[in-house]
């Protein structure tokens, strides 16, 4: 047991007695650590710093943290056209907080917000995406907006599903096909939020038991976010964040490989959506996203639209092994 313990105990607990009871507890019981807590467990990349090994070590860890992707002057534009958008700002967080008033999300709202696209096209993130997925990234959509949303429990961007024939097979096909990315713009002066997850959860297919993690659990790493970073994640990763304790403004981007996976999971989320929040990518995005090799091959392209909704319509079912929760 520690000394200053010890010293504490002496010092504040007056009857011997209670001392010795006390200090007997203490010895029997074993302090929990995090057993994270001398291990990588996320990869750490700094702007315009090389990339080296990323795609193997995204891989492995699931999650990067890339620093100092946006620059500030930006921020403060993207923070202006959030508050904007959503109609709330930092002295609304009190009546959301106290449930006198809603917090704010919108499902497609960086693509229908012409002021956001740049975040698309981030050249040090699309940079870095092109490492992570081994070829040129394309952009999925199925973006959300959000101000003063309280945070999920523990979770995947997946469906959990269990076990069955063939599914192994697909699930694994289709595990690095597609990355998150998450930004959180703070106003200045407010502390940064926080992106908790499970550290190589994303290798684990079909371990469910994601909602029993608290925010304490011992298993869980935390990374705080500063408005110019940017956290990519594995969609697989069990993941959480940080419960609302300030003014949040959150925006979050998907990004895939191009293939056929990636292409029925933007037509399902097209066709599937809520009435109301459009998925689909615009028109005049669509040649932005063509002239940055961002859009993918199956988006805009009639036969494949065509191909994809008739498909839909006889199986009339979610995407069961990658039914996105955002």
């Amino acid at each position: 047991m520690n000394h200053k313990v010890k010293q504490f105990i002496k010092v504040f607990v007056p009857s011997r007695i209670l001392r010795s009871t006390l200090t007997q507890r203490l010895k029997r019981t074993k302090l929990k650590s995090n057993p994270w807590t001398y291990e990588q467990t996320f990869l750490t990349l700094s702007s315009g710093e090389a990339l080296s090994n990323v795609h193997e070590q995204f891989r492995k860890y699931g999650i990067l943290k890339l620093k100092n992707a946006i620059p500030a002057s930006d921020v403060e534009d993207f923070l202006r056209l959030i508050k904007s958008l959503s109609g709330l700002d930092d002295d609304d967080y009190e009546l959301v907080r106290r449930h006198r008033k809603r917090g704010f999300s919108m499902v497609g709202g960086v693509t229908q917000t012409e002021g956001l696209w740049p975040l698309i096209l981030n050249p040090e993130i699309v940079r870095v995406l092109h490492k992570i997925l081994g070829e040129p990234p394309k952009y999925l959509g199925r973006d959300t907006v959000g101000v003063n949303l309280d945070a999920y429990s523990f979770h995947r961007d997946v469906q959990e599903q269990p076990r069955d024939a063939g599914y192994t097979e697909l699930r694994a096909e289709a595990q690095f096909d597609v990355v998150k990315t998450i930004f959180y713009f703070q106003s200045p002066g407010r502390m940064s939020y926080r992106f908790g997850f499970k550290p190589y959860s994303h290798l684990d297919l079909f371990n469910t038991a994601t909602r029993t993690l608290s925010r304490r659990s011992k298993d869980v790493v935390w990374i705080d976010v500063a408005p110019e970073d940017c956290i990519v994640f594995n969609p697989f990763l069990v993941h959480a964040g940080e419960k609302l304790r300030g003014p949040k403004y959150m925006v979050i981007l998907s990004y895939c490989r191009d293939t056929e996976f990636s292409s029925e999971v933007y037509y399902r989320s097209v066709y599937g959506c809520v009435v109301g929040q459009s998925r689909k990518i615009a028109p005049r995005l669509k040649v932005v996203l063509s002239d940055k090799n961002l859009l993918m091959r199956a988006v805009g392209d009639v036969e494949s639209e065509r191909y994809f909704k008739e498909k839909l319509a006889r199986e009339n079912r979610p995407l069961s092994y990658a039914s996105y929760n955002k």
